[in-house]
């Protein structure tokens, strides 16, 4: 990309806000870089697998969205890429695509030399003889 410019695309966020889906297709066709953000201030959850979920519902509605059109519009025959994304186009922007969009050219990726930032939760407590 010639200004080196990346979206972080929040798809619960955009439904709130926009009179239309950001297309993503579209942009990743183009070769934008797009990362897939939480943005909580615009949506009810961080939780980034909700977004990837969000991302991926919200393009199949477009694609439906389209194909009923160019049924009512008799465009038939023509081939047409499908606007929606796969769960793995999904994971890849909530990881890799994310990071590459931040210019961060060692993450976002399982491999020898690349950065990992983990953490550690326990989500219940062992259970102990008597208590």
């Amino acid at each position: 990309m010639a200004n080196q410019t990346a979206v972080a695309h929040c798809p619960l966020s955009n439904a709130y806000f926009s009179e239309k889906p950001f297309p993503l297709r579209e942009a990743l066709d183009k070769g934008v870089l797009v990362g897939l953000g939480t943005d909580v201030a615009g949506g009810y959850s961080i939780d980034i697998l909700n977004s990837m979920r969000h991302a991926v519902a919200t393009s199949r509605m477009r694609e439906g969205a389209r194909v009923l059109e160019s049924r009512s519009e008799s465009v038939m025959g023509s081939e047409v890429k499908p606007l929606a994304i796969e769960w793995k186009e999904s994971l890849f922007l909530a990881t890799r695509g994310g990071a590459l969009a931040l210019g961060l050219e060692k993450c976002g990726e399982f491999r020898v030399g690349a950065s990992l930032d983990a953490q550690l939760s326990k989500c219940r407590r062992p259970m102990n003889d008597g208590n």
